[in-house]
């Protein structure tokens, strides 16, 4: 877990490219589909399209109707012997897979490059994906309903809010966040809240010590996914931020605690993150 999963999963530090023509040798529809990247895994799961899947990402055993399936690695780090074994005539990733890596996976089979970072582009690969494995109408409604589910519904008054990936130790010199240039900073836009960063950040989703004093942000929420976190594992989390009584979020005792997995989902479950921040964001904000 940590960090590491966190890179896997949200395929963090990687930003999008323009999407090419997709082009597949499947006539008329993939039949053995590869499938890397966590969000992905969980469309396909959605659109009841797991029947084609021969082998799943790293990191999803969660899910049952997957589970016997072989693991592939991620799209950062993929298993090529694993994928070769399945036979696929399709390998679904998202542009965490660049560059060579990229290209090897397409010197096993057809491997479109999908946009995978903000809800325009989630939408777009959904569909594009729909198409490919004869799922197309209910692949365009899902898009449709994640464009609908995360528009902004922000305001002038609305609060100020910073989203932890993880919760921070007093080791850390930087502050693992959601960017605001992502499908979970659309979330949270989509849930009331206004994105504590004003700018969007390019590279690793960082904030540093003295950023966060800058920006001082009306509410914190931390995201925890151990689901079985010990109460004196969250006594600690809790103890943080007691030396930073001079943001707004602290002296109001406006800091929050986000436990689940299914809040990392980078498919369709972002749908639901939205709706647990909205619940979140009045419970923090009824204090």
């Amino acid at each position: 877990m940590g960090v590491m999963w966190l890179i896997a999963v949200l395929g963090l530090g990687c930003s999008a490219e323009p999407a090419p023509e997709v082009k597949t040798d499947a006539s008329p529809y993939a039949q053995r589909v590869a499938v890397i990247d966590p969000g992905v895994h969980e469309l396909l799961i959605r659109l009841k399209a797991t029947g084609v899947m021969v082998g799943r990402p790293d990191y999803t055993d969660e899910f049952e109707v997957t589970r016997p399936l072989p693991t592939l690695g991620t799209g950062l780090s993929p298993s090529y012997e694993e994928i070769v074994s399945t036979g696929p005539d399709l390998i679904l990733t998202t542009h965490a897979s660049r560059g060579s890596v990229l290209e090897n996976l397409r010197k096993i089979a057809s491997t479109p490059l999908l946009p995978w970072l903000t809800v325009d582009e989630v939408a777009q690969s959904t569909r594009v994906i729909g198409g490919l494995i004869d799922r197309a109408s209910q692949a365009n409604e899902l898009a449709s309903r994640l464009e609908r589910e995360l528009a902004p519904a922000t305001s002038s008054k609305s609060p100020r809010v910073l989203v932890l990936l993880s919760p921070p130790s007093a080791s850390d010199a930087d502050l693992w966040v959601i960017k605001p240039n992502s499908l979970h900073g659309a979330a949270l836009q989509a849930a009331g809240g206004r994105h504590a960063i004003p700018a969007e950040i390019v590279g690793p989703p960082t904030l540093s010590i003295e950023a966060l004093l800058q920006i001082d942000p009306e509410i914190i929420l931390v995201l925890i996914a151990d689901l079985e976190t010990a109460p004196a594992k969250m006594a600690e989390y809790q103890k943080f931020w007691d030396r930073f009584g001079m943001l707004q979020a602290v002296k109001n005792g406006r800091i929050g605690f986000m436990v689940g997995r299914t809040h990392f989902y980078t498919g369709p479950g972002v749908m639901d993150f939205k709706a647990a921040l909205q619940a979140k964001l009045e419970e923090v904000q009824s204090r």
